[in-house]
């Protein structure tokens, strides 16, 4: 998704304990790369890893200028917020004329979600939807009726491929690309390739977004 742009001021919106976003740090050669989240444990662990974190909600403004960043990534953060739109609005303004935004988030209309619908049984990201405290409504995972774990908030809303598209494109950003990842019940190579050519069923999509 970034292929060989570089960038300089980069920003994570959901960084959790810092994994992916080192990652993102190392792949990019930064010094610095900046983490915003609301748990403060995890914060802990980000800064230890790294990441220059930041204490905020991503449902409310963030505390940074117009035009700070020309690259903002989030992975598994859209689909626990209630106000989308200011998260979308937000990114809008602190990103830099130019630069870009990839956001990743599980896939509504993915193959083992169609599956669960026929089943009668909730989409898997839905399982986490229906209540604040437990998981319910799919018997194929192991862990429905069990209560969420401290890592687990639960699901507000869930995007199909077109969804996470359209939700950019009402904000004036250019939607360059939409990947998958992840094909259940196939898995290793046919998976991967089986994502790769058709992203819309795929178990997670990534979205790159410019302004």
């Amino acid at each position: 998704m970034l292929g060989a742009e570089k960038f300089q001021n980069v920003l994570d919106l959901g960084c959790g304990e810092g994994t992916f976003t080192v990652g993102i740090k190392e792949r990019l050669g930064l010094v610095k790369v900046v983490g915003v989240d609301n748990n403060r444990e995890n914060m802990k662990k980000a800064d230890a890893a790294g990441v220059e974190t930041v204490f905020s909600d991503l449902n409310q403004p963030l505390p940074f200028p117009d035009a700070s960043f020309d690259l903002i990534f989030s992975n598994f953060a859209i689909e626990h917020l209630f106000n989308v739109d200011n998260f979308i609005k937000e990114i809008k303004r602190i990103l830099k004329v130019g630069g870009c935004a990839i956001v990743g988030t599980e896939n509504l209309a993915s193959t083992h979600n169609l599956l669960a619908l026929v089943l009668g049984m909730q989409p898997f990201p839905m399982s986490i939807a229906l209540s604040s405290h437990f998981r319910v409504g799919n018997s194929l995972q192991d862990n429905n009726l069990k209560p969420l774990t401290s890592q687990e908030n639960p699901h507000i809303r869930v995007f199909a491929y077109q969804g996470l598209k359209d939700i950019f494109r009402v904000y004036a950003f250019k939607v360059e690309r939409v990947a998958g990842s992840g094909y259940p019940p196939f898995w290793g190579w046919l998976g991967t390739f089986l994502a790769k050519v058709d992203p819309r069923h795929a178990a997670f999509n990534l979205i790159k977004v410019r302004k």
